[in-house]
């Protein structure tokens, strides 16, 4: 399953958030395009709480050919922030789409940027899964750039291209994990200078109880 749903618009001080985001620090000498935050919560019995403390990002070379294989830190994202996306975005729009379990999420803030000789790339690691139960991208901002398209296509079978749309600012995909792989195309100015993709997405693992 996978859905698209409009939301409604983003305050500024969510959207002026972005730019004070530092440059991805686990990124390749001369990546200079990725700007990113991370913070985690989880959801128990319907309640939502985000956690004040920061915790590793590991994914498995398997599912990750750029970064796999390591531990990753990040900053945390602004506690104001992290709030608003766990209450105004998570609980309503995800949360509610999905079984009704106890979920560990984590929240990444990322901006792409893109210049007249950097292209961005939102998904280095190219075709992909997270290795989650369910994804949520959603769209905060662009500016002058042209590209990003959002790709879902079956995990066994990636030329089978099962949607591709543009996210918009206040737009948002939620999908399974298990059953898509997914990708987003690089960025590059529409206008000579600099642009930027501002996404908030959102990883979610059930958690069993014993």
């Amino acid at each position: 399953m996978f859905y698209v749903e409009k939301m409604a618009t983003m305050p500024e001080l969510i959207k002026e958030s972005f730019i004070r985001l530092k440059r991805d620090p686990n990124m390749e000498k001369g990546d200079d395009y990725r700007y990113r935050a991370f913070s985690v919560g989880n959801i128990f019995a319907g309640e939502i709480s985000i956690s004040e403390h920061s915790e590793v990002f590991h994914q498995s070379k398997k599912l990750n050919k750029y970064k796999g294989g390591i531990d990753r830190y990040f900053p945390l994202i602004e506690m104001d922030v992290a709030r608003f996306v766990a209450k105004h975005i998570i609980l309503p729009h995800v949360y509610s789409k999905i079984p009704q379990n106890d979920y560990h999420f984590g929240i990444h803030q990322i901006r792409i940027k893109a210049t007249d000789v950097m292209t961005g790339l939102p998904a280095p690691e190219g075709i992909h899964q997270d290795g989650f139960n369910y994804v949520a991208v959603n769209c905060v901002d662009f500016h002058n750039v042209t590209g990003g398209n959002s790709l879902l296509v079956k995990a066994d079978q990636h030329d089978d291209v099962l949607f591709n749309q543009i996210l918009t600012p206040n737009e948002m995909i939620v999908f399974d994990d298990k059953l898509y792989a997914h990708y987003a195309s690089p960025i590059v100015p529409l206008l000579p200078g600099e642009g930027y993709r501002d996404v908030f997405v959102t990883t979610l693992q059930e958690v069993k109880t014993p």
